[in-house]
C-alpha cells in the first residue's frame, strides 16, 4: 500500500495518498519540517513494465504553502518501490531525494503560525466554516492548498487535505483528496468562486467536501466570540480530588477575566476533558476575536488534610477553539509530555492565543 507517512532525507514528514483507478492514479502529498517547509504536491501514478510493485511518479507539480517559511515552487519526477520514493529529476531547489515508508506517527507540536510568507492573488492562510485553517498558494494560473481541522489530544485532525486547481478569473477548481495527517480518506473534486479577495465560497464538490466558505485570517478579527471550547488532556500525574483547575482568559486592553471553574471533580490520569468558557454576558461589550490574548491555566492543589501534599498535575494537551457565529476557529493548541507540570512552585501556565 503507498499511501502513508514517509520520512525524508530534508529532515521533513511526508503524508502521501494516492486516489483513482489503475488508468489513472494520482499521487498527492503533504510535506513538512515544522518551523521550516511546507510544501503540496500532486503527480500522476503510472506502472514500470516489468516491474512489479514499481511506479514512475510523472507530471508532478509541488510548491511551498504559508503553513511554513520557504517560497519556492517546482517540477518533480520520481519513482516509488518497494515503499521508498526517491527523486529523479526536479526543478526549484527541492532538496529531498529519498523517502522512506515508516510505521507510527511524528511526535506532536502545537500548531505553527508563521508569519511573512507572501505571495500573489489568494496566497495567504484562510479560515474555513467547516473550523479548518487553509494555507492556500497561488502561481499565475495555478493554485494549491493544503487544509486542516484543529487536532484533538492524542489524535489526529479529522481532515487534512490537498488541493490542486487552476484559476481564470474570480473561479477556480481542481481536484482535492484527504492524506494522513489526517483522518478522513476522502476524495473528488471542487470548484469555487472569489466573491471578493478576502473570501471564497464553493459552488460545487463531489467526495463530501465540507467547507463552503472561507475567510483571510487577516479579516476575522472582528467576530464576535460567544465562547472558549477548552479542551485539556491530563498526563501521568492526575488531578486529584478537590483539586482545582480554573481558566482565565486574558484580553489585550482588558486585561484577565474573573477565573472560571474548568473542574467538577478529579480529572484521572491519561483522561481527556472538553470545557466551555462562556463570554457573553448581557449588556456588556462583546468580546472579539482581536481582543484575544492568552489563557492561563491555573491550579489550586493545595492539601485538603495533614495527609497530602499540594497536588501536581501533568498538563499534555491543550487546545482552545473559539466558537464565532461564522463557526469555530482554531486559536492554540499545545503538547508535550508533559505540556507543562503544575505544582506548589508552579500553579499557572499561559498558553498564547492568535488568530491563524
Amino acid at each position: 500500500m503507498i499511501t502513508g507517512i514517509y520520512s525524508c532525507n530534508d529532515g521533513g514528514f511526508y503524508y502521501v495518498r494516492t486516489t483513482g483507478d489503475a488508468d489513472g492514479q494520482r499521487l498527492f502529498w503533504f510535506g513538512e519540517f515544522p518551523g521550516g517547509f511546507s510544501n503540496v504536491h500532486v503527480g500522476v501514478l503510472r506502472a514500470i513494465p516489468g516491474r512489479t510493485g514499481a511506479f514512475s511518479i510523472d507530471d508532478g507539480a509541488w510548491y511551498d504553502v504559508p503553513k511554513g517559511i520557504a517560497t519556492s515552487a517546482g517540477t518533480l519526477d520520481l519513482t516509488l518501490e518497494a515503499n521508498v520514493i526517491q527523486k529523479l529529476q526536479g526543478t526549484g531547489g527541492f532538496s529531498g531525494s529519498r523517502w522512506t515508508k515508516i510505521n507510527g506517527r511524528p511526535a506532536c507540536g502545537a500548531r505553527t503560525n508563521l508569519k511573512g510568507f507572501t505571495g500573489e492573488g489568494l496566497t495567504g492562510v484562510w479560515v474555513g466554516n467547516d473550523g479548518g485553517i487553509y494555507y492556500v498558494r497561488q502561481k499565475g494560473a495555478e493554485i494549491v492548498w493544503f487544509g486542516e481541522g484543529c487536532a484533538n489530544p492524542g489524535v489526529v485532525p479529522a481532515f487534512a487535505n490537498v488541493f490542486q486547481g487552476s484559476i481564470s478569473g474570480s473561479n477556480f477548481g481542481g481536484q482535492w483528496a484527504d492524506v494522513p495527517y489526517g483522518n478522513n480518506i476522502g476524495s473528488g473534486t471542487i470548484n469555487l468562486r472569489a466573491v471578493n479577495p478576502n473570501r471564497i465560497e464553493r459552488v460545487t464538490q463531489t467526495g463530501g467536501f465540507g467547507g463552503s466558505v472561507w475567510e483571510r485570517s487577516s479579516t476575522i478579527g472582528n467576530r464576535v466570540v460567544t465562547d472558549l471550547q477548552v479542551t485539556i488532556t491530563t498526563g501521568g500525574d492526575d488531578l486529584r480530588p478537590g483539586a482545582v483547575a480554573y481558566g482565565i482568559v486574558d484580553l489585550k486592553r482588558r486585561g484577565p477575566l474573573p477565573k472560571v471553574t474548568l473542574n467538577r471533580g478529579a480529572w484521572g490520569g491519561n483522561s481527556t476533558n472538553t470545557v466551555s468558557i462562556s463570554l457573553s454576558r448581557a449588556g456588556e461589550v462583546p468580546i472579539r476575536l482581536r481582543d484575544l490574548a492568552s489563557l492561563i491555566l491555573e491550579q489550586d492543589g493545595a492539601p485538603r488534610n495533614i495527609f497530602e501534599t499540594y497536588n501536581n498535575w501533568n498538563v499534555d494537551f491543550i487546545k482552545v477553539v473559539a466558537n464565532t457565529p461564522q463557526g469555530p476557529v482554531c486559536l492554540a493548541n499545545g503538547c508535550g509530555q508533559p505540556l507543562v507540570r503544575l505544582t506548589g512552585e508552579q500553579t499557572s501556565f499561559k498558553l498564547a492565543i492568535s488568530l491563524p
